[in-house]
């Protein structure tokens, strides 16, 4: 994430790049950085605004024991679930500079 140069940053006539101080971050963590526009082209602006998003991906597996009986017969079963959680938990957009 941090500092590569990602499709979703490039724009008619530039690009933005973000640079963090660090490749990754955990949970409580700071995140300092800097944004640069390049621009090939003059471009008219009355403001710079930045929307900053933050996901949080987990999946873990559980592991089920089901027992039923065929006549006198127990049979025992077990089965792997894989259990996935995703959601946003920042989505934040503000005026950053203003001409």
């Amino acid at each position: 994430m941090g500092n590569s140069m990602d499709s979703r940053a490039a724009f008619d006539g530039g690009y933005l790049y973000v640079k963090t101080d660090r490749p990754y971050y955990y949970p409580g963590n700071v995140v300092y950085g800097k944004i640069y526009i390049r621009t090939s082209v003059p471009m008219q602006a009355k403001h710079i605004e930045i929307k900053v998003k933050g996901k949080e991906k987990a999946s873990y597996r559980r592991i089920e024991h089901h027992e039923h009986r065929v006549g006198d017969e127990v049979r025992r079963e077990k089965r792997e679930i894989k259990e996935r959680f995703r959601r946003v938990i920042m989505d934040f957009k503000g005026v950053c500079f203003t001409f």
